[in-house]
């Protein structure tokens, strides 16, 4: 276990797959906002990882981009060692043990599934809100503790979790460093908006 794997199993429980169905682990994503997301830094996180061959599709009805890897080795490797479920997450999903015990890790860990399943946007016109959705109520609480073991105060709401303090939003941009460019993109603006 390293940064980067912990990063990758988080963006796996944001926006990944892992199926039996020609031992496939995919990330998929919107492909007007992620497609610089997936197609460079995902599947480079894959390749480095795992030395994989990563197919990008672009399905453009659908405004979909998909990174692919066909691996039976990963998929048991990643099913056995950490847990993760094969096929429908929902209510299956936990954080692995060894990533919620190293803040390290659990860092890492939560930058990936705040790329994928994380947004950022400003509320009265002059707070900014960043969230993580997920349809899972207790994995949703166990990403709250995490975040709690970090320092920070999350609230939760049905099928999100919110970071409501502005410092705590700018700490978080500067110590858990999301790498969605989207997502840097828009609190840019809102510091300036603030400002």
């Amino acid at each position: 276990l390293n940064r980067r794997l912990a990063e990758f199993i988080g963006i796996l429980a944001g926006d990944g797959h892992i199926s039996k169905i020609n031992y496939e682990v995919s990330i998929s994503g919107n492909l007007k906002e992620q497609e610089h997301y997936i197609n460079n830094y995902v599947k480079n996180l894959f390749e480095t990882l795992f030395g994989s061959h990563v197919r990008v599709y672009r399905y453009i009805p659908n405004n979909n981009i998909r990174s692919i890897v066909n691996s039976k080795s990963l998929v048991e490797y990643l099913s056995m060692e950490f847990k993760l479920p094969i096929g429908k997450k929902k209510n299956k999903l936990h954080i692995p043990k060894k990533i919620f015990d190293s803040k390290l890790y659990l860092k890492s860990y939560i930058r990936g599934l705040f790329d994928t399943d994380g947004s950022i946007y400003i509320r009265r016109q002059k707070d900014m809100v960043a969230s993580i959705i997920a349809m899972d109520k207790v994995f949703l609480e166990e990403v709250s503790k995490g975040l709690m073991k970090l320092g920070y105060h999350p609230c939760l709401s049905g099928k999100n979790l919110y970071l409501y303090r502005q410092e705590e939003i700018k700490r978080f941009f500067s110590e858990i460093k999301p790498v969605n460019k989207n997502h840097i993109k828009r609190f840019e603006q809102f510091l300036r908006i603030k400002r």
